[in-house]
C-alpha cells in the first residue's frame, strides 16, 4: 500500500490532478466549521461526532431536533451509525449543572424527548441497519417509541438498498413490534424486485392481511372475488401499476407469483389490458439497459435483459392474450397504437429477436403496416435514425421502412450505408440518406464515393464537440472552407475542446467573436480557455468588462480566474467592483473570495496605491508588479453596508475593521452563529434588528442564538412559537415559555386567534409530532397540569381522517379524538372505514375496541 502511495504521488501529473479536485477555493478549514446545521445537512456525521465529543467549544449550536431529523434520514453510512450510538449512549444533551443522579435522569428524559418527538423508526428503516434499530429500542422505552411509530416503519423497510438490512429489519419488525404493516409493503417489495422478501411477508402476515380483507368485505362491501377492475375503496396501487412493477423489473417469476397470490387479497387482474403490458415490457429495457451500462460486462447484461423481455412477451401473448383476441378486429383496432408503438421502439433500438417474434411467430403485428396509422404513434416523431441490424431485418422481411420515415433518416454506421448502396431495390427508394459517422475512416470513404450523401454540417459540429481535430483537418482540405463557421468554435468551447478552437482561429483564420468567447469561458470558469484567448489570440485586456469579472467572482471555484483577469486589466481601465458583488459573495458564502476582495479592493488602507505583487504562474511565469489603484474611492464608509447574514466570525471581524456596518436584514439573518450575533451586538450598541431575528433563529432550530437574543435584545418575536410547533423544536418552545420575560417578548404582528395555535394543527399532523399536538392542547389549558385533556377544540372530520392517512400515528389520532367536540359512533365508523382503506392495523384494533366490534 505504501509503495502504491509513493507511485501515485511521485507522478507529477496525477499529484497535480488530485490536488486540483481535492482543494476547493472557498472550502472550510476544520477549526472554521462551527455550524451543526451545515455539518448535518451535508451528511458529515463523522465530523459531527468528532466536534461534539472533542471540540464542542468550536460549535455555536446545541444538538437540536433539526440535526436529529437530518441524521435519521441519512442512516446509510457507518459514520451516521457511529453518531447515533454516541447520542444514545454518551451525549449529555447539555442538561445543566445538577447532582449526578438528577443529571442522569435529565439526560435520559432529554434523550427520550428527542427520539420520540419525531417518528424515528419511520424515518430510519429504509436507510439504517438492524443494529441501529436495536440500539434505539434498547434505549428508548417501548411505550414512548410506540407512540411515534406507525405502519410506515415496516412499509418503507423494503426500500432499504442493502438486501441484508432489508430482510433483517423486516423480519425483526414483523416479529417484535405491534404496529404492523399495510399492503403497501407488498408493493414496495415488488418495486425493489425482491421476490424472497415478498414471499416471506405474505407467509408471515397472511392472517392479518386476510383479516383486513374480511373487514373490508364486511364494512366496505369489497369481496376478494369481486369482479371490479380495481379496489376502489382500498388504498392500493391500481392492478395495472402492480403488474407494471413486475414487468419493469423483468422478473418473470415475480410476475407469476403476483398473479397467483394477490387475488387472494382482493386484487383483480381479470380486466387488465395486456397489450399495454407488452408495450411497458419493451419500454422497460431503456431504464434497465441504462443501469447495465454502469456495470462491468454491460453488453452481455444488455443481451440478457433483451432475452428477459422476449420471455415476458411470450408469456403474456401465450397465456394472457387469447388467439381470438389477437384475431378479433375490434380488439386489434383498439390496441393498434400500442402495438405499432412497440414495433417502432423495437425498430429504433435494434430489438431484432422481439421484432421477429411479434411479426413472424406470434403474428401480433401483421404486414403491411399502414403509414397513416403508424404516424399517429408517439414514437413516430422520435424515429430519426436506423441501425444496420434493423435495416437488414426490414429489408429481409419486406417491410418498406423507406416509406415510413417521417423526415430524412440518418444512418449511424458505414456498414448500413454500404448495405443500402449495394441493394438497388432499396437505394432508390430512400428519399435522402444522411450519414452521421464522424470517424476519419468513414468520412473519407463517404466523401470519396458518395459526396452528396454527407450531412457535412452535422459531421463538422459533431467533430467540434468531441474534439476530433484530425477529421476537421481532412475536411478543411477537401471541402469549401466557408463551411467552417464561428458556430463550431462555440460548440467546441461548450465541450472544452480548446484544440479545435485553436485550429479554427489560428490555422483556418476563422473570424471568432473573442469577446463573446471570453464571456462564455468566464461563465463556465474555464481558466485554460480564458488564458488561450488572451495569450494565444492576443485579445485586448481592456475589453474585460465588469460583467465578465462578476461571472467569475460569484462562482465557488472562480477566485483564481477572477484574480487573473483583474491582474491583467489595464490600470487606468480596471472595472469597478461594487459593494453589491461583495454582498452577493456573502450570500453565497464564498469566504476565500470575500477575503481577497476585502484585502485588495475594500481595504481601508488601500484607498490610494496598493502595491500588490501577483505572482501569476499562468502568465509565462513572470512576476507582474501591478499597482492596483483602487477605483473604488467613491465608496465611503456610509455606503459600506452588508445586507446578508454572515456565519463566519473571522470575516465579520475583518469587515468591521475595514469600516463596514450591518443592516437590519443582515443582523436578522446572522442566526447561524451566536458568536457573530454577540460580536456585532457588542461592537455596535445601537445595531437595529426586528422580530425576524428571533423568528428566523427559531425557524432553523438555533437554540443558542434564540437564547442570546432573548437575553440581550428587546425587539421580541412574532412567529417563533408557530415555527417551532410545525417543525418539532420542543427545546426552544420550553425556552420561550421558561420565564415571564421571555413570554412578554412575544409581540405578535396580528392578534392571536382562539383557540391558540389551532392553525398549526394541520402541519403538526403532517409532520407526525404527537408532542407538538400535546403542547397545543396545553397552551389551550388542556394539559396534564390543568387536569388532563378536559378541553374541546373544533377539530374537523378531515383533520381526524388526515391523522389516519398522512401520519398513521395512533397517539396523534387518539389525542384528536379526545379533544374533538363532536365524536359520534358514525364518525368512528367512518374512521374505521378509512383505517381499513389505508390498511392501518393498529387503528383498526383501536377502533374495534371503541365500537365494541
Amino acid at each position: 500500500m505504501e509503495e502504491l502511495f509513493k507511485k501515485v504521488f511521485n507522478n507529477k501529473f496525477i499529484r497535480k490532478l488530485i490536488f486540483r479536485y481535492v482543494s476547493k477555493p472557498n472550502g472550510y478549514k476544520y477549526e472554521e466549521i462551527h455550524s451543526l446545521n451545515w455539518i448535518c445537512s451535508n451528511g458529515y456525521f463523522g465530523l459531527a461526532y468528532d466536534k461534539l465529543k472533542f471540540n464542542k467549544h468550536q460549535l455555536t449550536e446545541r444538538f437540536g431536533m433539526l440535526h436529529l431529523f437530518e441524521l435519521l434520514t441519512q442512516m446509510d453510512s457507518p459514520s451516521a451509525s457511529q453518531f447515533l450510538k454516541y447520542l444514545l449512549t454518551e451525549y449529555d444533551f447539555e442538561c445543566g449543572v445538577c447532582s449526578e443522579d438528577d443529571h442522569q435522569n435529565k439526560i435520559k428524559e432529554k434523550r427520550n424527548q428527542f427520539f420520540t418527538c419525531l417518528p424515528s423508526l419511520d424515518y430510519m428503516t429504509e436507510n439504517c441497519s438492524l443494529e441501529d434499530i436495536l440500539l434505539i429500542e434498547s434505549v428508548i422505552p417501548n411505550d414512548l417509541l410506540s407512540n411515534v411509530t406507525s405502519t410506515e416503519a415496516l412499509d418503507k423497510a423494503p426500500y432499504n438498498l442493502n438486501p441484508s438490512n432489508r430482510h433483517s429489519i423486516v423480519k425483526h419488525l414483523l416479529k417484535n413490534r405491534n404496529e404492523g404493516c399495510s399492503f403497501r409493503i407488498l408493493i414496495n417489495s415488488m418495486a425493489m424486485n425482491d421476490l424472497e422478501l415478498l414471499k416471506y411477508i405474505i407467509e408471515e402476515n397472511q392472517e392479518n392481511f386476510n383479516e383486513i380483507v374480511t373487514f373490508n368485505s364486511k364494512y366496505i362491501g369489497l369481496s376478494p372475488s369481486s369482479s371490479s377492475s380495481s379496489s376502489s375503496s382500498m388504498e392500493f396501487e391500481s392492478p395495472e401499476n402492480i403488474i407494471e412493477k413486475c414487468i419493469i423489473n423483468l422478473n418473470m417469476e415475480l410476475l407469476e407469483y403476483v398473479l397467483m397470490e394477490f387475488p387472494k387479497f382482493g386484487f383483480n387482474f381479470n380486466n387488465l389490458n395486456w397489450f399495454a403490458m407488452i408495450e411497458h415490457s419493451i419500454k422497460s429495457l431503456k431504464s434497465q439497459n441504462q443501469t447495465s451500462t454502469t456495470l462491468f460486462n454491460s453488453e452481455s447484461q444488455v443481451n440478457n435483459n433483451n432475452n428477459k423481455v422476449l420471455i415476458m412477451i411470450k408469456y403474456i401473448i401465450e397465456n394472457k392474450i387469447t388467439l381470438k383476441e389477437r384475431e378479433l378486429l375490434s380488439i386489434r383496432i383498439k390496441n393498434l397504437e400500442m402495438v405499432l408503438n412497440s414495433f417502432l421502439y423495437c425498430l429504433m433500438n435494434s430489438l431484432i429477436d422481439i421484432l421477429d417474434y411479434l411479426i413472424n411467430q406470434s403474428k401480433l403485428i401483421t404486414l403491411p403496416i399502414d403509414k397513416h396509422q403508424l404516424s399517429q404513434c408517439p414514437n413516430y416523431l422520435l424515429f430519426f435514425s436506423i441501425s444496420f441490424q434493423s435495416l437488414v431485418f426490414c429489408h429481409q422481411n419486406g417491410i418498406p421502412i423507406w416509406e415510413y420515415i417521417p423526415n430524412n433518416i440518418s444512418i449511424d454506421s458505414l456498414e448500413s450505408f454500404k448495405y443500402i448502396k449495394e441493394h438497388d431495390d432499396i437505394s432508390e427508394k430512400f428519399p435522402s440518406i444522411e450519414i452521421s459517422c464522424t470517424d476519419l475512416e468513414s468520412v473519407k470513404y463517404i466523401f470519396e464515393n458518395f459526396n452528396s450523401s454527407m450531412d457535412l454540417d452535422g459531421i463538422l459540429i459533431e467533430c467540434a464537440a468531441i474534439g476530433d481535430v484530425s477529421t476537421l483537418i481532412y475536411l478543411s482540405q477537401v471541402v469549401d472552407r466557408n463551411n467552417f463557421t464561428e458556430e463550431l468554435a462555440q460548440v467546441a468551447l461548450k465541450e472544452k475542446k480548446l484544440d479545435v478552437i485553436r485550429f479554427l482561429h489560428l490555422d483556418l483564420a476563422i473570424e471568432i467573436d473573442l469577446t463573446y468567447l471570453l464571456m462564455v469561458a468566464s461563465a463556465s470558469n474555464d481558466t485554460d480557455a480564458v488564458m488561450m484567448i488572451f495569450q494565444d489570440f492576443k485579445l485586448d485586456p481592456s475589453l474585460i468588462t465588469q460583467e465578465v469579472l462578476n461571472a467569475c467572482c460569484l462562482k465557488s471555484e472562480g477566485l483564481e480566474l477572477f484574480k487573473y483577469l483583474y491582474s491583467i486589466c489595464p490600470q487606468k481601465k480596471k472595472p469597478i467592483v461594487p459593494i453589491s458583488i461583495l454582498n452577493e459573495c456573502i450570500k453565497l458564502k464564498l469566504w476565500n473570495t470575500i477575503d481577497w476582495l476585502i484585502d485588495n479592493i475594500f481595504n481601508n488602507n488601500n484607498n490610494n496605491n496598493n502595491n500588490n505583487n501577483n505572482n501569476n504562474n499562468n502568465n509565462n511565469n513572470n512576476n507582474n508588479n501591478n499597482n492596483n489603484n483602487n477605483n473604488n474611492n467613491d465608496i465611503n464608509n456610509n455606503s459600506k453596508v452588508i445586507n446578508y447574514g454572515i456565519s463566519n466570525l473571522r470575516i465579520v471581524k475583518k469587515l468591521i475593521s475595514n469600516g463596514f456596518t450591518f443592516s437590519k436584514v443582515s443582523f436578522n439573518n446572522c442566526y447561524e452563529n451566536v458568536k457573530v450575533l454577540e460580536y456585532i451586538h457588542n461592537h455596535f450598541p445601537k445595531q437595529e434588528c426586528t422580530t425576524n431575528a428571533i423568528d428566523l433563529a427559531c425557524r432553523f432550530d438555533c437554540y443558542n442564538s434564540v437564547k442570546f437574543l432573548l437575553d440581550n435584545r428587546n425587539e421580541g418575536y412574532d412567529m417563533a412559537f408557530q415555527f417551532c410547533l410545525t417543525r418539532g423544536w420542543f427545546e426552544i418552545i420550553e425556552l420561550l415559555t421558561s420565564t415571564q420575560r421571555y413570554k412578554d417578548l412575544h409581540k405578535p404582528f396580528k392578534p392571536l386567534k382562539q383557540p391558540l395555535y389551532f392553525e398549526q394543527i394541520d402541519q403538526i399532523i403532517f409532520t407526525n409530532s404527537s408532542m407538538m399536538l400535546s403542547i397545543v392542547i396545553d397552551q389551550n389549558g388542556g394539559g396534564a397540569d390543568n387536569g388532563g385533556n378536559n378541553i374541546k377544540l373544533p377539530i374537523t372530520g378531515q383533520q381526524i381522517i388526515n391523522a389516519i392517512k398522512n401520519s398513521g400515528h395512533l397517539s396523534i389520532f387518539s389525542q384528536l379524538l379526545n379533544i374533538s367536540k363532536n365524536v359520534t359512533p358514525s364518525i368512528l365508523g367512518q374512521c374505521l372505514i378509512i383505517s381499513l382503506s389505508y390498511n392501518r392495523p393498529h387503528f383498526i384494533n383501536y377502533l374495534r375496541n371503541k365500537l365494541s366490534i
